[in-house]
């Protein structure tokens, strides 16, 4: 069974979230197993898409890495799973708005999105 995983990290502070999205080869039929991790799953709006910036990855080397990252806000419509104390939700989206081969996957104002999510110590 083959399936799309979007990797998302909930920052506490300022509730922004950073996204990946991977494709990936389940090793087992069982939802349960494969969501085990899963600490908030909401439904929401996409509210509107902000200016593309670059990220420090954080990466200690020789040179600095970064990456671009396009923000998106989304409003919380309804909370599926757990618990979250805010109404709306900053969604870190990986690749540049200008790039239409990175932005394919983007959110877009409008659409209705189902977001799993893990928080973190970040």
């Amino acid at each position: 069974m083959g399936s799309s995983l979007a990797l998302v990290y909930i920052n506490k502070q300022d509730h922004t979230i950073e996204q990946g999205s991977h494709s990936v080869n389940s090793i087992n039929d069982n939802l349960e197993e494969a969501l085990w991790n899963v600490e908030l799953i909401i439904k929401g709006t996409v509210l509107n898409e902000g200016n593309t910036y670059k990220k420090d990855a954080g990466i200690q080397g020789k040179q600095n890495f970064s990456f671009d990252v396009t923000p998106a806000n989304i409003k919380v419509d309804k909370v599926l799973y757990g618990i979250i104390d805010t109404n709306s939700i900053t969604y870190l989206q990986h690749g540049s708005s200008s790039n239409s081969l990175e932005s394919k996957n983007h959110v877009k104002k409008g659409e209705e999105v189902v977001l799993m999510l893990v928080k973190t110590d970040e």
